[in-house]
């Protein structure tokens, strides 16, 4: 998708695991080299898709509220999940986002902007408050589960000190223990 395409050329040709050709499209090269600005275009996709992301979240999160199905609390839970992961790259990329969840009425208006520190404090919360409505570590192929919570918590502690100015490896240590205990996933043998 334009969001995963957007976020791999963002994170890996800013580095030397992958090349822009020579002859890619404008803003591509940028990254290689490390010469972006704030008016290239893969940025600008990319911020997009993010803030798109959250307001689609937000709408399901919405309509799915008090519904009485069991099922639907778990997708709401997952919703919460990506919404959260969202606020992940804003925060880890950008800084600083406009903040806004299913309780802001959608309209026309100017949503405040969180800082960093403020969007790493609602992501861990978030993280926490919804880990009960998840599946079980490995429940079913493809969805969201208490394991990847507990993954996107280690990744948030894993650069608090950019984030919040403090170290936070014990807790890192904490959550990707609970992954490993867990039958669902292993670490590879090589």
């Amino acid at each position: 998708s334009t969001y995963f395409r957007g976020w791999w050329n963002s994170q890996q040709l800013t580095t030397d695991e992958a090349v822009s050709r020579g002859d890619a499209q404008a803003g591509l090269p940028d990254f290689h080299f490390q010469s972006w600005t704030a008016t290239n275009s893969y940025l600008a996709i990319i911020h997009a898709r993010i803030l798109y992301n959250i307001a689609v979240s937000n709408e399901f999160i919405r309509n799915a509220t008090d519904t009485g199905f069991p099922a639907v609390d778990q997708y709401r839970a997952e919703a919460r999940f990506w919404r959260a992961f969202y606020y992940w790259h804003a925060m880890d990329m950008f800084g600083t986002s406009p903040f806004v969840t299913e309780e802001h009425t959608p309209g026309a208006f100017f949503p405040e902007k969180a800082t960093r520190a403020e969007l790493f404090s609602y992501v861990e919360s978030e993280l926490k408050a919804m880990e009960g409505d998840l599946g079980l570590p490995g429940f079913q192929y493809g969805r969201v589960d208490k394991a990847a919570a507990w993954m996107l918590l280690a990744k948030i502690y894993l650069n608090a000190e950019l984030y919040i100015g403090e170290s936070r490896y014990d807790e890192v240590i904490t959550e990707i223990n609970k992954i490993t205990a867990t039958d669902a996933y292993t670490l590879a043998d090589e």
